[in-house]
């Protein structure tokens, strides 16, 4: 069986989009990402790289499975602007937190609301553990990492990276059709369908991507509607005119 080398500290994967099937994830470190002992650099390197043993390519096209195509492509494409987002995070700003008036309940600061964006990814990899439990089967692996802890950007575009490739292998099991298949979750344990659990895990990354994005605007730092969207064809004078939230 062929594997693949995927370098998560790099800014695209080792290798194309594959199958799904009999994929073993191998993590070549001992320490995790958040661990108390864990620290960037070589040890971060160490973490990130990983190899995937894939069994046959699956070759899909837009044309031939649309939803699916669609849902990835967001998916991923709302994953790629939240890693543009954390790196843009001050790694001296961890402990910051916006100024809320009196009595109002506290919030998080800015290294657990990075910590709590791996939360939001690895809620992907879980509903799509319970939708193919045989052919991601390590996916169980994945909940050993740590989340909703302090997290530094570094640390945090890491796992990203491992999240985000884990779960174009969960949707290279989809197809159109097994969107509606029903799967049980914590929340809804009678079931719900996979479409309505995937968009469900979209919604709440969205919802903490612009958190982060609104933290950092009150942090004084200057972002705009480029860092949190993704434009085609529209000129930088129209997006921040149109979309740019004020």
């Amino acid at each position: 069986m062929p594997r693949r080398r995927y370098d998560l500290t790099s800014e695209v994967c080792v290798g194309q989009s594959t199958g799904c099937q009999q994929a073993v994830i191998f993590v070549s470190s001992e320490s995790k990402v958040g661990d108390p002992g864990y620290s960037s650099g070589p040890s971060a390197e160490r973490i990130a790289l990983c190899e995937i043993e894939v069994g046959e390519p699956v070759e899909r096209t837009m044309a031939e499975q649309p939803l699916v195509g669609s849902l990835t492509e967001k998916v991923m494409e709302t994953i790629e602007r939240t890693e543009h987002l954390v790196s843009l995070v001050p790694a001296n700003l961890l402990d910051w937190s916006p100024e809320l008036p009196l009595k109002a309940p506290e919030v998080n600061d800015l290294g657990h609301v990075l910590g709590h964006l791996l939360d939001c990814m690895a809620g992907f990899c879980a509903a799509l553990y319970r939708a193919f439990p045989t052919q991601l089967a390590d996916f169980q692996e994945l909940r050993s990492l740590t989340v909703n802890e302090s997290c530094s950007p570094d640390q945090t575009r890491v796992r990203i990276r491992l999240y985000a490739a884990q779960i174009q292998r969960g949707f290279d099991c989809c197809t159109d059709q097994g969107l509606s298949a029903q799967i049980q979750t914590l929340f809804v344990p009678e079931g719900q369908t996979l479409l309505t659990v995937l968009l469900g895990n979209l919604e709440h990354l969205i919802n903490h991507k612009y958190q982060l994005f609104f933290y950092l605007k009150l942090a004084g730092l200057p972002v705009g509607s480029r860092d949190i969207y993704r434009f085609r064809s529209v000129p930088e004078s129209g997006a921040q005119a149109t979309v740019e939230p004020e």
